[in-house]
């Protein structure tokens, strides 16, 4: 009598739900945008990329 393997493998083909989730939701970009404006729009707020992010908290960690 065979035995079943109770590790099933995946497809290679990823299914509907991961193809739309890695599409995005375009028709929400426009409130994103939105949002994203008014948010960089106040002083208090600012971008900063991953390594500025890095550098900030190198610094603030040696202040400790």
């Amino acid at each position: 009598m065979a035995t079943v393997s109770p590790i099933r493998r995946r497809s290679a083909r990823p299914t509907q739900a991961a193809e739309r989730q890695a599409d995005g939701v375009l028709h929400r970009s426009k409130y994103l945008d939105t949002l994203l404006d008014h948010v960089i729009g106040h002083d208090e707020f600012f971008l900063m990329t991953a390594s500025e992010i890095g550098d900030w908290d190198r610094d603030e960690m040696t202040k400790l």
